[in-house]
């Protein structure tokens, strides 16, 4: 038996209505005065049987569907924001702040499959039509979009894949500007990665710091002999700096 909404409630003592401390301006108020919810109810209605136990109003379920699309939210997690949320009970039509569930999670479940993928979309166009035909035509010159929670291709910047991205960066000049170092020290960098990679253990810091060590004096090898070839410099300048 499907179950409705009281709508004149007699007011009780002891118990928050919601119009009483709400702000009527709020887009979920503004939003559900725009919605046609006995149209919902009639849509729906035939579903039911006349006798039996009464069911979950049609509003309350179908308020939070929509609210789950708004506000991309799971099952439960839309239930949690229905306790904590006075806006999303009313959006609900409730008149009495509630602390309660109104149902049970699972329940979402037996709803969609009673009306099926016709009736998903009859909800789903409630949202689309409150904006208009003028509004979905209307074209979007500027898109902002906010990236903060967003997976990024980043890495934390440690020495050792630092010194890696310059060792990498000047062997890539050097192929590209047809130099030919004087050596690439790429097993021993092999090595010294695999020993930075299993050398954190506290007994193990003295290889860490020497293979650290290691690896940056051949980046500045490396480093150095791409730019004595790119750009020459007198031996003597470079043996009063000790950079040979």
């Amino acid at each position: 038996m499907l179950k409705k909404l009281p709508v004149q409630p007699q007011l009780e003592m002891y118990k928050a209505v919601l119009a009483s401390f709400i702000n009527p301006q709020h887009e979920l108020c503004l939003l559900a005065v725009k919605i046609d919810w006995d149209n919902m109810e009639k849509e729906f209605a035939p579903l039911y049987s006349d006798v039996g136990r009464p069911s979950i109003p049609i509003r309350t379920i179908v308020g939070l569907l929509l609210l789950k699309q708004i506000y991309d939210l799971g099952d439960e997690t839309v239930m949690d924001r229905y306790i904590d949320s006075p806006y999303f009970q009313h959006f609900c039509g409730e008149i009495y702040f509630q602390y309660d569930y109104p149902f049970d999670p699972n329940d979402f479940v037996h709803f969609r499959k009673r009306i099926g993928e016709e009736g998903m979309e009859t909800i789903f166009k409630q949202s689309i039509n409150l904006f208009g035909k003028e509004s979905i035509r209307k074209e979007v010159k500027e898109v902002r979009v906010d990236t903060t929670v967003q997976e990024k291709n980043i890495t934390f910047p440690t020495d050792r894949k630092l010194i890696e991205k310059v060792i990498s960066h000047c062997k890539r000049i050097a192929k590209d500007e047809d130099i030919k170092l004087r050596r690439t020290y790429s097993r021993q960098i092999k090595k010294l990665r695999h020993q930075l990679r299993f050398a954190r253990k506290p007994k193990n810091m003295n290889k860490l710091r020497k293979a650290q060590k290691r690896l940056h004096r051949i980046a500045w090898k490396i480093y150095h002999d791409v730019v004595r070839q790119l750009n020459p410099i007198p031996i003597s300048y470079m043996k009063e700096f000790d950079v040979l």
